[in-house]
């Protein structure tokens, strides 16, 4: 989704050709931009010969720039490029096995050793690959302004939206529960909504947690939504929950919801990774560890200072890090190269 949202804002001054697969959603319609749709039928190998020929294809024209979103094995395709390829890297491993996740990531670090410039989401990841500065650009995270509606700090409205995979997003829950317990007055009026999908049967585990803590008035698990359904929440939304493990894999990963909610207007609630620690602060969020009990007292924290919120304040906390801004500097970082 970060390359897709730099090819919609530098399609102004690039002819672009973009390459991906299709994984059976709406295809997306980028005006000026060549999309090319890859079929993810059959299994993985009979995917990346799709994948690779498409890319040979096209890898045989002259282009200015080749910008390569990193992908096991795409050093390949260095070999067969008339063009100076960029590599980027929007994560590291995050395999919850250690050993598959290290391997995982000497590869990442091997791979980037056959490209003369790379990109990087982070400063932390760049040195966790071991990628040089000289050879690299910092091309960080950030997110469109998805609401501008104002908030109102009245009542707690929570918000999330993201992948259910990993996420331990049933810690929120019990954290939602330990607060009402505390603030019992809250109870007939704070609501959580829930957007994302995960593995077979997460949301039906949320669903049953849900259940079984008798929070069916508060909260909703609403599965997959599209941009036009969440709009609604998002302007009405108070309290945007940006819950990510702090383990040492997620650590250096900026979280594109930290920045959708800020830039939305909300107060942010946020696990304390390092990356985290970089954006949130008392005029944006609440900062805690990722526990049920440091939630609920996150979110105290955030309902006590309800008077002291305000939805512009908020967005100027991060109002550089627009995907407009970012493409922005991004293009004068192409064109000086």
């Amino acid at each position: 989704m970060d390359t897709y949202k730099l090819v919609s804002h530098l399609s102004k001054y690039f002819k672009i050709t973009y390459i991906c697969f299709d994984s059976g959603l709406p295809k997306l319609e980028v005006l000026g931009v060549n999309i090319q749709y890859v079929s993810s039928m059959g299994g993985v190998f009979k995917r990346a010969v799709r994948f690779f020929k498409t890319s040979f294809y096209h890898l045989k024209k002259t282009h200015d720039v080749v910008f390569l979103d990193y992908f096991h094995g795409c050093s390949l395709l260095n070999f067969f490029s008339k063009s100076d390829i960029i590599l980027d890297y929007r994560t590291g491993s995050v395999h919850a096995n250690s050993l598959k996740r290290k391997i995982d990531d000497v590869m990442r670090a091997v791979e980037a050793k056959f490209f003369s410039r790379v990109t990087v989401i982070s400063d932390g990841l760049r040195k966790k690959l071991c990628i040089s500065p000289d050879k690299s650009y910092i091309l960080p995270l950030g997110a469109d302004v998805m609401s501008k509606k104002p908030k109102v700090f009245d009542v707690p409205r929570l918000f999330y939206i993201g992948t259910l995979n990993n996420r331990e997003m049933y810690k929120t829950i019990s954290g939602v529960s330990l607060f009402l317990k505390s603030n019992p007055s809250f109870k007939s009026s704070l609501t959580y909504d829930i957007v994302g999908t995960g593995y077979k049967g997460e949301e039906v585990k949320l669903q049953e947690m849900v259940k079984e803590l008798q929070l069916e008035n508060n909260i909703t698990i609403h599965g997959r939504k599209s941009h036009h359904e969440i709009q609604p929440l998002l302007d009405y939304c108070n309290i945007g929950v940006s819950f990510i493990p702090i383990t040492s894999y997620f650590d250096h990963q900026p979280p594109t919801k930290t920045f959708e909610y800020v830039l939305a207007g909300m107060v942010c609630l946020a696990t304390a990774t390092i990356e985290n620690t970089k954006y949130i602060n008392d005029n944006n969020g609440v900062l805690h560890k990722d526990t049920p009990e440091a939630f609920a007292n996150a979110l105290q924290k955030v309902v006590l200072n309800f008077d002291g919120y305000n939805s512009n304040a908020i967005q100027n906390t991060l109002k550089t890090h627009t995907w407009k801004n970012i493409a922005s500097q991004f293009k004068a970082y192409l064109d000086n190269e």
